[in-house]
Order: C-alpha cells, then sequence, then structure tokens
C-alpha cells in the first residue's frame, strides 16, 4: 500500500535533485506537481488565453428547437450591422466540400466488445456535419456561424440571424425512441436503433436461471450529466496563405487525434495543420471529440483571410457539450438457495443522442456486467439509441459505473429479499486472487487482483463495526443514519498507440516528447518520476513536452486511464534503447570497446577508464567528439509501442448518509475508499484524482442531472443555478487508501488511478441512502436523490416510519 503524505515533500524534492544515486526511486514518491506554480501564478496557457494580430471573433446561431427542418437561414440582418464580416451556414459547408467530423465511434481496440448495427449490419453514426443543411436535431446544435470585428458585435448579430424552421415531432427518451412511431432523428435510418449487439452464452444463461432457487430482476434508469470543466471549451484559428498552413490552438483530450480529424473535415494533408493543446481546465471526457467549432474557426479564417476565434459560454457549454451516463437496464440476477451466484442476464440500452459520437460506454459497460464477482454464465442485449438530445461520450470511468450501479443494487435488493447479509453474499461470490488472470462470462479477461482483502479493508477504515452506535446517535437527534458499501472492477484500454522522444542535452536536460494530454493529472510531475528512476537522473532536469503536433506527431491522447501505463511502457522501452546507445558513446568517451561499457547505478563505466559519467554528464563530455554515423544525434532516441491489452483497477467504497426524515435533506458524513491502482507513480497526485473522482460520482447521486422539459424539448440546465454540482461544503473529509497489485501486462505493472473513484460512488451513496430509509419500505431511489425526491419517497412509501433504531443488516 502506498500512503500519501505532503508533510516530507520538501526534502523529497531536495533529495530528488541530487545526482544520480543507486538504489533511490523517485516512483511511488509524493513528489507536488512541478505544473502547479504556473498555475497558481497566472502563467498557465489555456486556449481562451491566445491571441493573434487582427483577429476576430465567431458567435454560433443555436437551434431552439429539439427537431425541425431547415428551409433556409438569412443573414442580411446580420451582415447590414456594423463590424460584421461574415455569417455562414450548412449550405456554405456543403458548397465549400466540407466533410462530416470522422467520430469512429466504435471501438476497435483487439479486446474491445464488437458493436454491430441490427442484424450485424454496419453501426449507421449519423453524419456529424459542422453546421447541419437539413435538420436541426437537437436544442443548442449550432445551425449558423457569425463572425464580426467583436465578440459583443457577434454574439449581436447571431440575434438577428433569420433561420426558417418547420418544427417537427422529437423524443428525448431511448425506451420511446424504440417505440412503433418514435419520430425518426435520422431520415436515412429505418428506426432510432443504431446498435443491437448480444455477448454471452444465452444457451448456458437460460439454463442457470431455470435450475435457479431465486431470481431477483430490476430495471435502473441512469439518467444523464455533463462533465463541466471548469474552462469552457475554445478555439483560435489561423490560416497562413504564404504557406498554405492552418494553426488551431483548443484544448482538447489529445492533439494528434484533434489533428488528422480536422484535417478530415477540411480536405486537407495533416501536414498543413498544426494543434496546439497546452494547458486543459478539465476534461473527464467531454473533450476526447472534436467539436464543430474548432474546424468551423479554422473555416473562417481561410475565407475571411484574418484569424478568428471562438469561446463558449457557460450555458452554450450546458446545452452543447458532449454529455455523459443515459442507460436503461434490465437486469436479472439468479442464485442458489446458499446464496451463489449463477448466472446474470441484461438489456442495456444507451442514449447515444443525435448523432453517434462514441460508443465507448456502451462497449466498456458491457464487458464488465459481472463486475467483481465470480458469476459463471452472463448473457446481454446491448443495444444504443438515437434521440433528440446533445450527443452522449464517454464520462469519467466511461460505462462502468452504470453497470456497477445495477449489479450492485441488485445485490442490495436481493439481500433485503431473501434475508442475506449483505457483506456475506459479496464475499461468497467475489473472485478469489488464486483465480487470476481470471476470465468473466463476458470473455473479459481481469489481470490481477485481491478483491476480498478489498473490502475487509475499506470496512476496517470506515470503521464498519462501530456503525450501530453511529446509527444510534444519530436516531436520538432524530435523523436516520445509512450504510452503504460497493465493490467495483473497472478496465483501461485506450487508443493503443503511442510515441516518445527522449534527448538527453549537452545542457544538462532531458526532453521528453509524449503524445498523451493532461487536463489536471499531473503528467508534467509523474512522467518526469518515470524517466528519472529508468535513467537516474534528478527529477527536476525532466522536462515533458506535449500538445504540439509540430513535436508530437504521433500519440493517443488522455482518456480511458491510458496515459500512465502507455507513456511509462514506451518510456521504459526508449530508456532500454537510450542505455544501450549511451554504451556506444561512452565507448568514444572513454577510448574502449563498446563490450566493456556497463551502466549501473545511474552511471556509465568501464573497467580500463577512472571515469564513471551519469546520462546529463555523459551528454556535456560526448558534446566535444564528432560522433560517427547514427549516434551523430547524440543522446535521443524515438520509440513506437502498440499495446492493445487491458488492465483493471478494483477496489471498494464505504459510505455513509444521514438524512432528516421532515426534508429529506441529506448528508454524507463518512466516505472511505479503497483503490488497487496497481504501480503508484505518485500517490499524491493519485489520492487527489480519487477525490475527484469520488465527487463527480456522489455528483450524480445527488445533485446532477441533464434534465429536458417532457414538453418541450428545453433543456433545463442552462447555468449552474439550475444544474447542483458536489462542493467543498457538501463533502466530507474522504478516506482512501491505495492498494498496488501489479498487473502482469506492463513493465511497471501500472493499472490506473484516475477512474475508480468515480465507479462505486453512486451505487454506495444510494446504497447508504436506501439502508438509512429502509423502514419505510423504499427499496430504491432514483438519481440524483435530492431532497425532494427524498422527502418524496418518504411521504409516498408504504408502512410507518420506526420509531427506534433499526439493526443494521
Amino acid at each position: 500500500m502506498a500512503k500519501a503524505t505532503d508533510a516530507n515533500a520538501e526534502t523529497l524534492e531536495r533529495e530528488l535533485d541530487t545526482p544520480a544515486r543507486s538504489g533511490f526511486r523517485a516512483i511511488g514518491q509524493p513528489i507536488r506537481r512541478k505544473e502547479d506554480h504556473r498555475m497558481l501564478t497566472g502563467a498557465g496557457r489555456f486556449s481562451d488565453d491566445f491571441r493573434a494580430q487582427g483577429e476576430a471573433y465567431a458567435a454560433m446561431v443555436r437551434s431552439p428547437y429539439p427537431h425541425a427542418r431547415i428551409h433556409g437561414v438569412d443573414g442580411a440582418a446580420a451582415l447590414a450591422l456594423p463590424g460584421v464580416l461574415a455569417v455562414l451556414s450548412g449550405a456554405d459547408c456543403l458548397a465549400d466540400g466540407l466533410k462530416p467530423i470522422p467520430h469512429t465511434p466504435v471501438p476497435s481496440t483487439r479486446f474491445d466488445m464488437k458493436l454491430t448495427g441490427p442484424g450485424g449490419a454496419k453501426v449507421f453514426e449519423g453524419p456529424h456535419m459542422l453546421l447541419p443543411a437539413d435538420k436541426a436535431r437537437h436544442v443548442g446544435e449550432a445551425v449558423a456561424m457569425v463572425v464580426a470585428e467583436t465578440r459583443e458585435g457577434a454574439l449581436d448579430a447571431a440575434e438577428a440571424v433569420e433561420v426558417d424552421y418547420l418544427e417537427l415531432p422529437w423524443v428525448g427518451h431511448s425506451e420511446a425512441a424504440m417505440g412503433p412511431g418514435a419520430p425518426l432523428v435520422w431520415d436515412q435510418a429505418t428506426n432510432n436503433v443504431l446498435v443491437d449487439t448480444s455477448f454471452g452464452d444465452v444457451a448456458a444463461t437460460d439454463a442457470a436461471f431455470k435450475a435457479a432457487d431465486h431470481v431477483i430482476a430490476r430495471e435502473f434508469n441512469i439518467g444523464r450529466v455533463t462533465g463541466v470543466p471548469l474552462e469552457p471549451r475554445a478555439a483560435l484559428g489561423v490560416f497562413d496563405e504564404k504557406t498554405g498552413r492552418y494553426t488551431l490552438w483548443a484544448g482538447s483530450g489529445g492533439a494528434v487525434r484533434q489533428k488528422g480529424e480536422v484535417a478530415t473535415v477540411l480536405g486537407i494533408a495533416e501536414d498543413d495543420i498544426r494543434v496546439l493543446s497546452y494547458d486543459v481546465g478539465g476534461n473527464f471526457g467531454t473533450r476526447n471529440r472534436l467539436y464543430v467549432e474548432f474546424a468551423l474557426v479554422l473555416w473562417a479564417a481561410r475565407r475571411l483571410g484574418r484569424p478568428v476565434k471562438f469561446t463558449a459560454s457557460r450555458s452554450e457549454s450546458f446545452l452543447s457539450d458532449y454529455q455523459g451516463r443515459d442507460l436503461v437496464t434490465k437486469v436479472e440476477l439468479a442464485l442458489t438457495a446458499e446464496g451463489r451466484f449463477l448466472a446474470m442476464r441484461a438489456t442495456n440500452i444507451s442514449n447515444s443522442g443525435a448523432r453517434c459520437v462514441s460508443l465507448s460506454p456502451l462497449a466498456k459497460g458491457s464487458a464488465l456486467i459481472t463486475g467483481s464477482y465470480d458469476i459463471p454464465a452472463a448473457s446481454l442485449r446491448a443495444l444504443s439509441v438515437f434521440t433528440n438530445t446533445a450527443p452522449t461520450q464517454a464520462y469519467r470511468s466511461s460505462g462502468r459505473p452504470e453497470v456497477n450501479f445495477a449489479l450492485e443494487r441488485l445485490i442490495d435488493i436481493a439481500c433485503q429479499e431473501l434475508g442475506f447479509d449483505r457483506v456475506e453474499l459479496r464475499r461468497k461470490n467475489l473472485i478469489a486472487p488464486d483465480a487470476m488472470p481470471y476470465r468473466n462470462a463476458m470473455d473479459t479477461r481481469y489481470d490481477s487482483g485481491t478483491y476480498q482483502a478489498n473490502m475487509d479493508l475499506a470496512m476496517g477504515l470506515a470503521d464498519w463495526d462501530g456503525f450501530e452506535a453511529r446509527r444510534e446517535a444519530a436516531a436520538a437527534r432524530g435523523a436516520l443514519l445509512g450504510l452503504g458499501l460497493s465493490n467495483y472492477v473497472e478496465s483501461s484500454t485506450g487508443a493503443p498507440k503511442e510515441r516518445t522522444e527522449i534527448t538527453v542535452k549537452p545542457e544538462g536536460v532531458v526532453e521528453v516528447v509524449i503524445g498523451t494530454q493532461p487536463s489536471g493529472q499531473g503528467h508534467e510531475t509523474s512522467f518526469a518520476q518515470v524517466v528519472s528512476d529508468l535513467l537516474q537522473v534528478p527529477v527536476s532536469v525532466v522536462s515533458i513536452i506535449m500538445g504540439d503536433t509540430d513535436l508530437v506527431s504521433v500519440g493517443g491522447g488522455s482518456h480511458s486511464g491510458r496515459s500512465m501505463r502507455h507513456a511509462a511502457t514506451v518510456m521504459s522501452m526508449a530508456a532500454t534503447e537510450l542505455v544501450e546507445k549511451g554504451r556506444r558513446i561512452a565507448a568514444i568517451v572513454f577510448a574502449t570497446s563498446v563490450d566493456r561499457v556497463e551502466f549501473s547505478g545511474g552511471r556509465f563505466r568501464a573497467p580500463d577508464s577512472n571515469r564513471a559519467l551519469d546520462f546529463l554528464e555523459l551528454a556535456g563530455a560526448a558534446a566535444a567528439y564528432e560522433l560517427p554515423g547514427a549516434l551523430r544525434g547524440g543522446l535521443a532516441v524515438a520509440t513506437d509501442n502498440e499495446m492493445h491489452e487491458q488492465v483493471f483497477p478494483n477496489g471498494c467504497a464505504v459510505c455513509e448518509v444521514e438524512v432528516d426524515p421532515a426534508t429529506g435533506a441529506a448528508v454524507i458524513t463518512r466516505y472511505t475508499a479503497v483503490d488497487d491502482v496497481g504501480r503508484c507513480i505518485n500517490p499524491l497526485i493519485v489520492h487527489g484524482q480519487t477525490h475527484g473522482g469520488i465527487a463527480q460520482g456522489v455528483g450524480q447521486a445527488m445533485w446532477e442531472q441533464c434534465h429536458i422539459d417532457p414538453g418541450s424539448g428545453q433543456p433545463l440546465m442552462g447555468s449552474f443555478m439550475d444544474y447542483g454540482m458536489p462542493r467543498s461544503d457538501n463533502l466530507p473529509p474522504l478516506k482512501t487508501e491505495i492498494v498496488e497489485v501489479l498487473s502482469p501486462t506492463n513493465p511497471l505493472g501500472i493499472k490506473a488511478g484516475g477512474e475508480g473513484g468515480t465507479t462505486p460512488a453512486p451505487s454506495v451513496v444510494i446504497g447508504a441512502l436506501v439502508d438509512a430509509l429502509k423502514g419505510y419500505g423504499i427499496e430504491n431511489l432514483d438519481m440524483p436523490a435530492t431532497p425532494f425526491s427524498v422527502w418524496r419517497a418518504i411521504r409516498d412509501a408504504q408502512g410507518t416510519p420506526p420509531s427506534k433504531p433499526r439493526t443494521a443488516p
């Protein structure tokens, strides 16, 4: 286990800045983040911070209707206003030959679940044009763009653009979209179902259900939320007429991917565009796919011959950011009389929104419907449906919190109905450590884990045995205290290709180019720790270079918990190459043969030389020599890797929630999380990631909801006045513990540490709330469990509230 504290951070940082010493490791140390000083002193480089001489400003005209045919766009009144430079529409996009955004939404790594359309057909994605010429398919979709000399002028002109709409029937809920006679989101399709795929062994599952002593079946609706990154999206586009080259400043989850996508949309060669994505103010999946405005500003810049900038308002972000979750899941669990899990059946219906941007949530959730438990047989029908809502996309722990919620809540309900102890039923069915590597009923291979030990550790840290005394104390105050527990396993895959270029410079700096894209994860620090250990150089001399496609040629960006694992793996490979190259250069410096040079304890040595040089000293010494052939570039290597293997972070969460039965107000009083992240590079950063992940999962459970008015299709969350968020004053101090069970799939044994906090949070919070309210006969609560919904559930419940504290199950 790794415990993080910053009490000795200054001492650690001084030690890590000393020359290399054998046996000292930067990996595993809670070093404070290098990037924090830049952020805290206002020196961050976010997209909206950039300016270009003569830049104009873009504003979007957005659809007020969830579904409407566009008969025309009239920009005459807008163009008559002072300073207005252009009004562009979907018809202009078509006239200029712009292509749809190539989202490539179907996951395609070697171990991804293979999703298909109905009958095994290719998935129809719904082409994502920058501006639609045919129909608006959700409220907030951009249907025209205005460019003006000032931002205010562009916004005023956007109000003057007249769009001739024919309002059409609309559908917002996935099950309604599947019904007979539902409005078609896409005229090119015969219905709204874009994915319909079955997985698992149906015959074995049916046989197990037939033989079961008990069957528990429920339906859960995991609602829609949005990522709400601190920095709204922004883009600055420049076109150089002399070179014919475009430059885009836009924060994202990966500059290399966005470069290729924008080039496809504009119909240009990838070499003709440079994308810069420096500091990014939050992502959580929201930024991992291309937004229309990023290509629109480049297109406008070319047409107008001057830079064009766009910055979204917070209300625009609520309307048009890619959103998350939104799954209807129907699940059944078959058990023996003794409580052994025999089989599971599920139907998962994902709401893709108006376009298919990403099917990652459906695919990843499908692979893990059996969770942390040894369930011998399972079958699943996975569907995705178009609706007249904003597109959905991977959102932190893509697809796993939804299936975890369904399974853990189903287990709690089974305990309540059948009289099992909720801890012992879980313990009886958790996958044992000696079963690893374990292949689940969806043919997904878990790499490693100690699931039972995680649960025991979480219960111990949470003082599970002391809960009854706390419940009685709450009851004495007129409050109801509930206790929840949730085990989880999640997966980490991501884009398989990664590249690093490592150069040890004579000036005493190690430059590392890598294709990931941080948005607050601390890559500049944790990646430097990895390189520091691999090369035995001080952390402070390692400079991580990211986010500029003129420097970063290959890279999968940051998503799916992939960054540290992929980066550390390719860096390990590069370090091996660099040591070998260093031996050859050292042989020249030492005037000896290569086979007599060794690298140990961070230094190159040869028995016939009294010199011992570390990497930095060797780079300085080599500068005085004319190196031959392949060594001419000095201590520099470029290494590529393709890695498809999955890893499976896992853990357990325990939560206590206190409810005021008179008002329905609920307060989380305790929260404990245990997370197996494999090798932990920087526990200070990983604990911070866990805290943030917990906050996002708890946010969905208690406050967050993208609500659509059922009568008009209007989203009712245009600002933070309408969208509840977790805050520092509504979360207790979080008790988190890191477990390190190494993964055998990569050199450092890394799993992932960015999403585990989110995965069990919705189920454990709702589990605790239901435990507090069980005396009313309440079996489940829909999310978010706001004070009003809890109050209403109490009032609607059958039975009489208990007059004294209940005994904990």
